[in-house]
């Protein structure tokens, strides 16, 4: 019985060996690059959601990150995911947002599509098609 604890206990020790050995090797093949920061890995609260934001590639944009400020020029489709934010986007033509307590301006959107709720969503251009399947939402 004492031997099988000795043995057992051997084995740990030798697996923390091993692992930790693993941890200080080094390669020397390549140098290391040091990590920038970026807007989009910036955070205003430690508790909240690091923000993405995906620039309009030509189709479609997504805009996250909450209660921060966002700008999207021209974008065939945009989806806004962001909570609290204050958000400008150029001429679309859909648009969904999914967060909720945004102030959305947009200079023109074909239909707007709402699955969050109170949300601000105040058009420049033509008044659009709206879907308001969310709770306390305002189109103007």
């Amino acid at each position: 019985m004492q031997t099988r604890s000795i043995a057992a206990a051997l084995l740990a020790a030798s697996a923390t060996t091993l692992l930790l050995t693993g941890c200080t090797q080094q390669s020397t093949g390549h140098t290391a690059t040091k990590p920038s920061s970026s807007p989009s890995a910036t955070m205003r609260d430690p508790g909240a959601a690091a923000p993405y934001e995906n620039a309009c590639d030509g189709k479609q944009a997504v805009i996250s990150g909450d209660g921060a400020p966002h700008r999207i020029e021209d974008c065939d489709a945009v989806a806004v995911v962001a909570k609290g934010s204050k958000v400008r986007i150029g001429d679309t033509k859909s648009m969904v947002v999914e967060g909720s307590n945004n102030d959305i301006t947009v200079e023109s959107v074909e239909s707007v599509m709402l699955l969050g709720s109170n949300n601000k969503v105040h058009v420049d251009g033509d008044a659009p098609t709206v879907d308001d399947q969310g709770q306390g939402n305002r189109v103007d």
